[in-house]
């Protein structure tokens, strides 16, 4: 059997810089819910599941796995931008040569 751990709450301030690494840690073992109500069309109601809904695209958006693929994606749109105006630069120049 385990003796007692005489265990208390204690308020760590956040705003400090260990609190806020503290924080940061624990935050990425917190469950996250969002709880939202869906019934007929109404404009609170559905102001209710808009906030929901974004909180929940929030969520995935924030998981390490998809945001390594959005940087994919960025470095993709990126590269292909850039192969553009590169190749855009090189017409312009060619045509100011002449």
């Amino acid at each position: 059997m385990c003796p007692d751990l005489s265990l208390a709450n204690v308020q760590v301030p956040i705003a400090k810089e260990d609190g806020k690494r503290i924080w940061e840690k624990l935050s990425e073992h917190l469950p996250l819910f969002a709880l939202f109500q869906s019934d007929r069309a109404s404009r609170i109601r559905t102001q209710k599941c808009r906030t929901a809904m974004k909180l929940a695209v929030a969520t995935a958006l924030a998981e390490p796995g998809i945001q390594a693929k959005l940087g994919e994606v960025v470095d993709a749109v990126r590269d292909k931008a850039v192969e553009l105006a590169q190749r855009t630069h090189q017409t312009l120049t060619k045509i100011d040569l002449v």
